[in-house]
């Protein structure tokens, strides 16, 4: 449901919904994709600070994986 809301431009509800995956699936591969994502939607919505925070996130605990790079990258943007 988060590729959709966010393909539609929902990052809110998208956002909610990438969270659902690090809350019911902590130990998923997914999840650093879904916290990567949830940057991405507030990054999208403006809150800078709150993208920022997903996005170190991501780059502590799963640095060396492609989501890792990709938030690191964001990262230098912001």
């Amino acid at each position: 449901m988060g590729e959709t809301y966010f393909a539609e431009g929902e990052y809110q509800a998208a956002a909610k919904e990438y969270n659902l995956v690090r809350k019911n699936h902590p130990k998923a591969g997914e999840v650093s994709d879904a916290l990567l994502k949830v940057g991405m939607c507030f990054e999208r919505l403006g809150l800078k600070d709150d993208a920022k925070l997903f996005f170190q996130t991501v780059v502590k605990s799963y640095g060396k994986t492609p989501a890792g790079k990709e938030a690191r990258r964001r990262l230098k943007k912001l």
